[in-house]
């Protein structure tokens, strides 16, 4: 099969094309609403307020809260009986549709963001000019602890868009309830671990030693610090770069399931 079959430029730009226009209504309104909502927020803070720390307010919910709901509902096309056909039948390759939603889901929604909060600071510093004679500042898109929490939001979404495909109903939900059952599974996991490793010390604290726990948690944090360089730095490689492509692929399985199994 030829990588036309896979991947063809002009069908996935069409692939887009279609998904806005269908939903252009839907779109237009909820960014409307969200620059209607992040304006009357700024307006209410008061204009000393309106800088970085405000700007960080308002900007994460929206970025963590917004984008993982809307990960979320990125394959509910897949998983309705009503509209499998639809997906079925849309003339663009398995490649194509599911490069289609992760686009959507990372690049285009930040930069749908980036550029709505933008517009929203630009209307809040106008209207403060014209009505109050002060200037406000704009919202700065280079600052660090931005791009550090969209780093960070990437991996978080690879786990939700994957929550997309695997769950049919509730995908949000059932994904955070999993997160949590695992993260109490780890740490139940890690605290036998630690009891069965670490019996005799902890007997000693219970029995007077009642700054055991806090010398040890100090004696953890040295050790991590004194870690090989090399060894931090894969674990940096690892979350950074591994980690969400390791979830999308596994998410472009589980589309694939999906589709040979007709969505059932």
């Amino acid at each position: 099969m030829t990588l036309e079959n896979h991947f063809n430029l002009y069908r996935f730009f069409l692939l887009f094309k279609k998904d806005l226009i269908q939903g252009y209504k839907a779109l237009l309104i909820t960014a409307a609403a969200v620059v209607g909502v992040i304006l009357f927020l700024l307006l209410v803070s008061s204009p000393g307020e309106a800088s970085s720390e405000v700007h960080q307010g308002l900007f994460l919910p929206l970025l963590w809260l917004g984008g993982l709901i809307f990960t979320s509902l990125s394959f509910k096309e897949a998983h309705s009986v009503n509209l499998i056909h639809n997906w079925l039948m849309t003339p663009a390759s398995p490649l194509e549709k599911f490069l289609q939603k992760l686009l959507l889901t990372t690049v285009f929604y930040i930069l749908a963001l980036l550029a709505g909060f933008f517009l929203a600071t630009c209307l809040n510093s106008l209207i403060y000019l014209i009505f109050f004679k002060r200037s406000v500042p704009l919202f700065n898109p280079a600052q660090s602890w931005l791009w550090v929490n969209i780093g960070h939001y990437l991996i978080v979404q690879s786990i939700f868009f994957l929550g997309a495909v695997w769950f049919r109903k509730y995908n949000f939900v059932k994904t955070v309830l999993t997160i949590n059952v695992l993260q109490i599974g780890m740490t139940l996991t890690g605290g036998t671990i630690a009891l069965l490793t670490y019996w005799g010390p902890i007997r000693e604290a219970t029995n007077g030693n009642a700054g055991f726990f806090m010398e040890g948690g100090q004696i953890l944090i040295e050790n991590f610090n004194r870690l090989n360089p090399l060894v931090i730095t894969t674990m940096k490689i690892v979350y950074f770069g591994l980690l969400a492509p390791f979830f999308w692929f596994v998410s472009w399985l589980r589309m694939r399931e999906i589709e040979v199994k007709d969505g059932v």
